[in-house]
């Protein structure tokens, strides 16, 4: 289901547990993530095998903090570096 609120870039879609993420570099991932006093975590893998856990030590506060949790997790499955 499209969820425009899931996050601050609108490209998320969400249902049964599970998000769907469009990358910048084409296709999308799947997975899910959560929070924790003090973490944020986001692991999410694609249909030809790519996958990415980030976990940040630091509960983002805001718009800008999250997009840059964001901005990790399609830089590790794009190969973007970041």
């Amino acid at each position: 289901m499209p969820a425009p609120d899931f996050e601050p870039s609108g490209v998320w879609e969400y249902g049964l547990g599970i998000a769907r993420h469009e990358l910048p570099c084409g296709g999308h991932a799947w997975g899910h993530g959560g929070d924790i006093q003090g973490f944020e975590t986001r692991n999410l893998s694609t249909t030809d095998g790519r996958s990415a856990v980030v976990a940040v030590t630091a509960l983002p506060t805001g718009p800008e903090m999250m997009e840059a949790v964001t901005a990790t997790v399609d830089a590790a499955l794009c190969g973007t570096g970041r």
